[in-house]
């Protein structure tokens, strides 16, 4: 297996020449992926580790937001490699080229020793689509953000600072459209972080009382997601119906640049075949996504299930790594009491 040693983190060349994980790097992979996973933003870690002096991949005292995102990106940090991402193009000159099918592509599992658990290094992958997502907006350095959201205009929590030039600088999180819509101001209370901890816990100490029901729940719940038999079924139909008529275009294409056509007529059919393939790649799209949804939904499932069980009743605590695997929105009433909803689809009012 090809491998550039000197561009990953973590990793060098072994005695028998193959990759070996280096200790010290490895831990420092290993924080960007809680810090990602605990609620930082990517250029937040990047400067982090510049403040630090940690040094990047390539030695430099610098780390560049794409120098984090490729980390978390990469799935080799999980022990898998895609082999061909690029491919020479000149073998004299050494010209490489990003592959985009030009060339085969291959995947291999247990290719070397990874650094970062595979579940985990999905959870990476999930929320980084949620972030980028409308719905999951996602931004500064805390877990708290985009999960928090105002029970009168639905309008998200966002950190505030109070005093910030003296002895008495506090953080208190509120509704960033309190003050922005003409003529109404909503009613729901500020909150500091203590109080969203200490709310929290209160939650999940009513969740987890019956924590062996709700896990066999969330199992079901998971396996329900994971079937996808009947969809999978639905795409393969709808990718050959638009193979075969591609190739129908293709045909119809070749018979009018080789034999004299009545372009009118030309027109009409291949007009009728595009917008055949058109109507056939939406539902093939929204099938697809479907699929990806409730692949994401049953891996945030599992994620949750994992915190479930390792919360004593006796020990329940906060940790940003359990908030982002529980939570999944929390709405503050005007009255100040948290509406507290789990991935599971349970909902606490503390």
């Amino acid at each position: 297996m090809s491998f550039a040693y000197s561009r990953f983190l973590g990793y060098r060349k072994g005695a028998d020449g193959l990759p070996e994980v280096v200790p010290e790097e490895a831990e420092v992979v290993r924080r960007i992926y809680r810090d990602f996973i605990a609620g930082k933003t990517i250029d937040g870690i990047a400067k982090q580790l510049t403040r630090e002096g940690v040094p990047t991949p390539a030695g430099k005292t610098r780390w560049q937001k794409r120098t984090v995102e490729s980390i978390l990106l990469n799935e080799k940090y999980k022990g898998e490699a895609l082999l061909q991402k690029v491919f020479t193009v000149d073998f004299l000159t050494k010209k490489v080229k990003k592959n985009e099918g030009e060339v085969p592509q291959y995947y291999v599992k247990n290719s070397h020793p990874g650094i970062i658990d595979p579940a985990e290094w999905q959870l990476v992958q999930d929320e980084m689509k949620r972030r980028k997502s409308k719905e999951g907006y996602h931004h500064g350095m805390s877990p708290f953000a985009g999960k928090i959201f105002c029970g009168c205009c639905g309008g998200a929590y966002g950190p505030k600072v109070w005093h910030s030039n003296d002895p008495y600088r506090k953080v208190i999180w509120r509704c960033n459209e309190k003050y922005g819509r003409k003529g109404e101001r909503c009613t729901t209370p500020h909150l500091t972080e203590e109080e969203i901890i200490e709310a929290f816990c209160r939650a999940l100490g009513v969740v987890i009382e019956d924590r062996e029901k709700l896990a066999e729940d969330v199992r079901l719940l998971r396996a329900n997601l994971a079937d996808t038999e009947a969809l999978e079924s639905k795409a393969a139909g709808l990718t050959a119906e638009l193979t075969g008529i591609n190739t129908q275009i293709a045909a119809l294409i070749q018979q009018n640049a080789s034999t004299p056509q009545d372009q009118a007529v030309y027109d009409q059919k291949y007009n009728e075949l595009a917008g055949r393939y058109q109507k056939g790649q939406k539902k093939l799209d929204a099938v697809t996504r479907e699929i990806e949804s409730r692949a994401v939904k049953a891996r945030a499932l599992d994620a949750f299930e994992r915190e479930l069980l390792k919360t004593e009743s006796m020990n329940v605590s906060f940790s940003a790594v359990r908030w982002n695997a529980m939570v999944e929105r929390v709405d503050v009433l005007a009255d100040g009491r948290m509406v507290f909803r789990f991935v599971c689809g349970r909902e606490i009012v503390v």
